[in-house]
């Protein structure tokens, strides 16, 4: 699957997202956030955007209706990623998020956990 939800621990989820989105990609992850929000209230999230080529022409609009949905079910964000567009879309969509947000390079995935769990 090209995006999944795992659990880590009772502070934080991680999603991992690889290759290039499709629409049809997005059920079956909404459920299970969905799911996850109802258990457990606000999400930390580690996106990990390692393996993430982008989405599709029909999947932009699946993510731009998931992000206006559930942007307050989000408490922190971190996105691990290595490519320059993602850390541009990160900081450029910062001050429509309601959730604390921080883009970090790979090689800083533990500094992105330890982010989420902090709070800081």
């Amino acid at each position: 699957m090209p995006i999944r939800i795992e659990r880590s621990g009772r502070e934080m989820v991680i999603v991992r997202a690889m290759g290039i989105l499709a629409k049809e990609d997005f059920a079956s992850f909404t459920d299970e956030f969905e799911r996850q929000v109802r258990e457990h209230g606000r999400l930390r999230i580690l996106f990990d955007a390692t393996r993430f080529e982008g989405w599709s022409s029909t999947a932009i609009w699946q993510e731009f209706k998931f992000d206006i949905e559930h942007n307050r079910d989000i408490s922190r964000l971190a996105v691990v990623g290595g490519k320059k567009w993602q850390e541009i879309l990160v900081v450029s969509l910062k001050p429509f998020a309601f959730a604390a947000t921080r883009y970090f390079e790979e090689s800083e995935m533990t500094e992105a956990q330890n982010w989420l769990v902090s709070g800081e």
